[in-house]
């Protein structure tokens, strides 16, 4: 299995509706940020104390998104009897997601598979030349930088538990050349 099947999201519900052809929509808020996508297919329903698998349909795009962008909604098919006095808090999704943006490149070191693209960042500020992107970890804890030159096959990565840390370590390793582009091919025979 690779590591983007791995990857879960936990959502935290805060509302729950019917369509009238017998789908069951919850809404809420993942804990993953707004580039992960939420992959159908069996999720984990818990309310309160109680869980149980059920499906989920590919997420739905709709007027929620316009409301607040940080808001999501999947749906099931599954026949389901919710508690009336359930409250907002008290139900939680858990399924497959992966999430935006290319966090394998070839040849290239990846981020660690629990970090998300950063939001507050473009990425550093680079010497003429190079490209990159900035993950976190999500609590917000660890940065990830990293930077790629197409025309010398050489990248380089900075790590920190603070932005400024990981781009001064990636612009030194930047400055002392990079890390030469690695591509192996093994043989299927």
């Amino acid at each position: 299995m690779n590591d983007r099947a791995e990857m879960t999201f936990r959502m935290a519900v805060v509302d729950v509706f019917k369509f009238s052809d017998g789908r069951t929509v919850f809404v809420g808020k993942i804990d993953s940020g707004e580039d992960a996508i939420l992959l159908p297919g069996k999720c984990e329903l818990s309310v309160g104390d109680l869980t149980t698998e059920i499906d989920i349909q590919p997420e739905m795009l709709s007027h929620v998104q316009q409301i607040d962008d940080r808001l999501r909604a999947v749906a099931t098919s599954n026949n389901l009897s919710l508690p009336n006095n359930v409250s907002s808090g008290q139900i939680t999704l858990r399924g497959r997601m992966r999430m935006r943006g290319h966090r394998d490149l070839v040849g290239i070191e990846s981020p660690p598979r629990e970090f998300v693209p950063d939001r507050m960042t473009l990425g550093p500020r680079l010497p003429e030349g190079w490209d990159g992107d900035s993950w976190t970890s999500p609590d917000e804890s660890s940065c990830y930088l990293r930077a790629w030159n197409k025309a010398t096959a050489t990248y380089a990565i900075g790590r920190g538990n603070r932005y400024d840390e990981a781009r001064a370590v990636l612009l030194d390793e930047i400055a002392r050349g990079g890390r030469p582009v690695e591509i192996s091919v093994r043989s299927a025979v």
